[in-house]
């Protein structure tokens, strides 16, 4: 009897640990793209990103230093990151910052809000999880809110902008469906690799990729090359968005949701997405002074209802009934 109590309580501990390392993913994300949305202004999304996790990489020579010593370092996980994180991490984050780039961070938040619908999908068929019928319902209404916010350039008609920031919005849904593969398969793939060496290994894998793309962009010149990073590195949007990100989400953010994760279904995992407007609303209005309209308000109150329902718990209690002597 001693040892079910226990192991109840270690598994009800554990749950909330988790709890608590994704909402701490889900906070340093959040406030992500009013910080970055700015250097976009001098810099280029695949710049940007370069730039992001050259300091990472840099962070993480202690951290592969140490797993270097224990022998946990090999060709076979490093193979396997490498392939997870071309998808996860190099396409999904690409697409991502070019949707950036073309629309407000208020509504690149709000629709990064719907990602959780895919990782339920993809999570269903690859994991074989189990989904309510509520939570169903719940995700669905939030997925309406989320195309609602998608079409709302259109629906506005912001002239010659309309285009362009219905084109970053989709951009935007895109890497949600990607980004949600790619947690499916970090959560089935990762489970016996550390988590600090899996995003150690990924900035050198998004050096790489980034770095590429970057040069590329350019044409192939390795002058002009130069010249734009040594302007880029002067400007002071660049450098807070840079260090931000470097830090707070490629290690501490990333860490946290992978570590996060694993007592807990992935289902339920991405719903801890649904809490970033309480973030990045406040943040994209009154510190970046980003519009929003009384579309904007329902698109929010739709994906909160949807946030209430999947969220809905039914308690049921089992009762035990006494052995007979």
């Amino acid at each position: 009897m001693p040892k079910r109590i226990k192991l109840k309580l270690v598994k009800h501990v554990s749950r909330w640990h988790s709890y608590g390392l994704l909402g701490l993913s889900v906070t340093l994300n959040a406030v992500a793209f009013p910080l970055v949305k700015p250097a976009f202004s001098t810099t280029t999304p695949f710049r940007f990103l370069f730039y992001r996790f050259v300091v990472a990489a840099i962070l993480s020579m202690p951290i592969l230093w140490h797993f270097g010593r224990k022998h946990q370092i090999t060709l076979k996980r490093v193979g396997l990151i490498t392939l997870i994180e071309a998808l996860a991490c190099i396409f999904t984050l690409g697409v991502l910052y070019l949707g950036l780039a073309r629309t407000t961070s208020l509504e690149a938040n709000l629709i990064s809000t719907a990602s959780p619908i895919f990782t339920v999908l993809a999570g269903v068929i690859y994991l074989k999880e189990k989904e309510e019928r509520h939570e169903w319902l719940g995700l669905l209404l939030a997925f309406t809110g989320t195309l609602m916010i998608i079409f709302l350039p259109i629906l506005m008609g912001r002239s010659s902008f309309s285009f362009m920031s219905f084109t970053g919005n989709a951009l935007i849904l895109l890497q949600n469906i990607t980004g949600a593969f790619g947690l499916i398969l970090a959560k089935k793939y990762y489970v016996h690799i550390p988590k600090l060496l899996v995003t150690s290994v990924t900035s050198y894998v998004a050096v790489i990729g980034f770095g590429l793309l970057a040069y590329w962009e350019l044409g192939g010149l390795q002058h002009q090359f130069t010249q734009v990073i040594a302007h880029d590195l002067t400007q002071p949007s660049v450098l807070i968005a840079v260090f931000y990100m470097s830090i707070f989400c490629s290690l501490i953010a990333t860490t946290a949701y992978l570590k996060g994760q694993e007592c807990i279904e992935a289902s339920e995992a991405s719903l801890f997405s649904y809490l970033s407007p309480l973030v990045f609303f406040p943040v994209s209005v009154f510190v970046l002074r980003e519009g929003f309209n009384f579309l904007h308000l329902v698109g929010l109150l739709i994906i909160l209802t949807g946030i209430v329902i999947a969220e809905a718990r039914v308690r049921r209690l089992i009762k035990v009934k006494p052995k007979k002597a």
